[in-house]
């Protein structure tokens, strides 16, 4: 759950690392963002920094009154850098950089997601207190590092392209703050026609991130969300005349009835100029 209740906990770290807040995990964290940020607070150890990556006006006390009575110096990554993606391919992205308002260079990223924008910004100043603590790390290694993190660290999910022809991404967002980058970088792709494949668990806020996407109406087309069944797991398909070919299970094609992975309809009828986004 990243706060309070997380097993990392256990342990004493360097360093303390807490990311933008939003609306999760609801039903144990809270129902409102001053409670949520009070529980992933909760990673915040005695006299061990803490870097915030986005100052939001509802969580910023909740987390300095923390960070004041465990004598831990706190930042907010959003007060010091600033990045804005450049150039975005379909497996990475050029950031360039500010710091406190300066030019600060460029770094290459292969996470192309442009949530990445803030992450960048909180690995960035993440960093500069490890400088201060006495850590080794070259720039070139941080180069290196932010250049391959898929491949370091097996990280998927993350606007991944599974297939391109037609174009297929995969995107874990599961929540309002998440679909709403995913909607943002929908508006900048091109294709003619928009397929969504969405599925959530029970435990999601999904009447909120069902609410956005059909105000988001312009980028989603023709909308269907089917309720929570009995496993938890909801499964929305945004389909227009056609069938779609997606890599996954139990997705039936709206033609033939059978899985999408076994489907040869599916897959001849998903034209090129088709987007698909899971």
């Amino acid at each position: 759950l990243g706060g309070r209740l997380d097993s990392t906990n256990v342990i004493t770290p360097e360093l303390s690392v807490i990311t933008n807040i939003s609306y999760d995990h609801m039903a144990l964290l809270g129902d409102t963002l001053e409670k949520i940020a009070g529980e992933k607070a909760g990673i915040i150890k005695e006299k061990i920094p803490a870097v915030i990556g986005e100052r939001q006006e509802e969580c910023e006390d909740v987390f300095r009154d923390v960070a004041a009575k465990r004598s831990a110096p706190i930042v907010f990554a959003s007060d010091v850098y600033s990045a804005n993606a450049k150039t975005i391919f379909y497996d990475k992205q050029v950031f360039g950089l500010l710091k406190n308002n300066l030019p600060a260079g460029e770094l290459i990223c292969d996470l192309p997601g442009k949530y990445q924008e803030k992450n960048i910004c909180t690995v960035l100043q993440s960093l500069d207190l490890m400088h201060s603590k006495g850590w080794s790390l070259p720039q070139d290694t941080v180069e290196s590092g932010l250049s391959s993190v898929r491949k370091l660290t097996g990280l998927q999910g993350r606007w991944q392209t599974l297939q391109t022809d037609p174009q297929v991404i995969c995107d874990v967002g599961h929540n309002q703050a998440g679909i709403s980058f995913v909607v943002e970088q929908l508006r900048a792709a091109k294709y003619e026609k928009l397929h969504i494949v969405l599925g959530m668990v029970r435990d999601k806020d999904v009447s909120s991130v069902e609410r956005f996407m059909n105000a988001s109406a312009e980028i989603t087309g023709r909308t269907v969300f089917d309720k929570p069944g009995s496993n938890g797991i909801i499964a929305t398909l945004v389909v227009a005349d056609q069938a779609i070919f997606i890599k996954t299970n139990n997705i039936l094609c709206s033609r033939c009835n059978k899985e999408t992975r076994n489907c040869s309809t599916g897959r001849s009828n998903s034209a090129h100029s088709n987007f698909a986004i899971v």
